[in-house]
């Protein structure tokens, strides 16, 4: 059985500090879930085998276990290099693990604003693809901009008749 416990014990190494907790869970599903090098690979269900997660009651809302425990997760900083593009959709699998049956269209991982100092961190991001969802807001998107970080963002079209 893996255990998720072992990443809130902690050690000698440093961790990325985040003042947003959605920003973060971006960051996460780039290095757990695509690139696999921040470990161990978190899945709901084998966590639900520890820790009594009530599906039925957070059907459409965030598991607050589950979100307890990646507010609690540490990202070592030695992992930051590795983040320089983040793919943002619904269907992400940080997504599904905090909330399994929902389908990512609500605002629930919205990202108001990005502070300097968690940006700071990512020096090689340069790229974020939010044309399957439109998480942050336009606070946000022109700060990331303004940075230097090209921002895609989700286009709507309504078609006319």
């Amino acid at each position: 059985m893996i255990s998720f416990f072992k990443n809130m014990l902690g050690g000698q190494e440093d961790y990325l500090e985040f003042d947003n907790f959605n920003f973060k869970l971006m960051i996460i599903q780039e290095l757990m879930y695509e690139q696999e090098v921040l470990t161990p690979k978190f899945d709901v269900y084998e966590y639900a085998k520890q820790v009594p997660v009530d599906f039925e009651a957070t059907y459409d809302v965030v598991a607050p276990e589950v979100k307890d425990y990646f507010e609690a997760f540490k990202i070592p900083k030695r992992l930051a290099k590795y983040v320089k593009k983040l793919y943002l959709d619904g269907g992400n699998d940080i997504y599904l693990q905090l909330m399994p049956y929902g389908d990512g269209e609500g605002d629930e991982f919205d990202v108001v604003v990005v502070s300097e100092r968690e940006l700071n961190q990512f020096k090689k991001l340069t790229v974020i693809d939010a044309q399957s969802v439109n998480y942050f807001s336009p606070k946000a998107t022109a700060y990331l901009r303004s940075q230097g970080i090209t921002v895609t963002e989700y286009q709507h079209e309504v078609k006319k008749n």
